[in-house]
This record gives C-alpha cells, structure tokens and sequence, in this order.
C-alpha cells in the first residue's frame, strides 16, 4: 500500500537552516570523540579500510623491548603502549591536535595539526597507510562514522519538524 506524504515544502526550506545548525552543533561536540574512539580501537574511520595493518616487526620488538614505554610524537615517554590493537596512539598528541570547526560555507571541517597524522593517513616507503580522515578520490567514512552522522542529522530533523 502507497503511502502519502504531506509536507508544506515552504515550511521545509524555511528549517533546513535550523537543522543544518543543530547538526553542526552535535556534530562538533561529539564527531571527534566518535572518531578517535574507532582509531583507539584499532579500526581506521575510513569505509574499506577496517583494522589498522599490523605495525612492522622491528617497531613490535621496540614495543617489547622497551616494555611498552614509547617515546610520542610530542617528545614524552608514555607506557603501557601495546602490539595490538594498531591504535596509532602513544602519548595522545596526535589524537589532541585532532580540530572540528566549521566553515564559512556551513560545512564541518576536521583536520589535525601534527605532522605524524598526515603521514599516517598517507603513507610512506617506510609506514603503511592508516587514514584517520577520507582524503582521496572516493574515500567517505566508515559505516560506523556514517550511520553515528545520520543518526544526529535525524534528531536534527525531529528537532526542527515537531509541532
């Protein structure tokens, strides 16, 4: 059986502003913790990637050898890093150059300011690729990421359509 949807378009164009802002709003408050929560977990926020690719051989035999105190990104001896899971974290510097803001076009820009996070997510010769972030042709986010956004934009949307 059809069913019929009645809606007053002009009403609709008239909120579309007001759920784009509730949506930026939840999504700047929760989207990075969302994201390094999967990262820390040892899965890449990036659809088709899944699990981190295993750390080399020679930087587990540091890890063991050192007995997980590793020396991050920011210059601090950290402990209790582990083989698995490939979560890219050591002392957390990374993860809090991690920055959500939004742009002038009404967009929600997510960037991060260390140097190690754009090698990461690129690769090298001598570091497989592990994107925090979708940043080639065709690459959008994880599932996960994608339904945690529409889930705010659907509340969003409830927010500014009840009566």
């Amino acid at each position: 059986m059809p069913v019929k949807i009645k809606f007053i378009l002009a009403a609709m164009k008239e909120a579309m502003p007001k759920a784009r802002k509730i949506f930026n709003e939840g999504t700047l408050s929760k989207l990075g913790d969302e994201l390094n929560r999967q990262i820390k977990g040892g899965q890449s926020p990036v659809k088709g990637i899944g699990r981190y690719q295993d750390y080399s051989d020679s930087y587990k035999g540091a890890i063991d050898s050192s007995g997980g105190i590793m020396r991050g990104t920011d210059g601090k001896l950290s402990s209790g890093k582990r083989k698995r899971p490939v979560n890219l974290f050591v002392s957390g510097a990374m993860q809090e150059s991690q920055r959500l803001k939004e742009t002038e076009g009404g967009k929600v820009k997510v960037s991060y300011g260390s140097k190690f996070a754009g090698y990461h997510n690129s690769g090298n010769a001598n570091l497989p690729r592990r994107p925090l972030l979708p940043s080639q042709d065709g690459e959008d986010f994880s599932r996960t990421i994608s339904k945690f956004l529409f889930d705010i934009a659907k509340k969003a949307i409830s927010i500014v359509t009840k009566k």
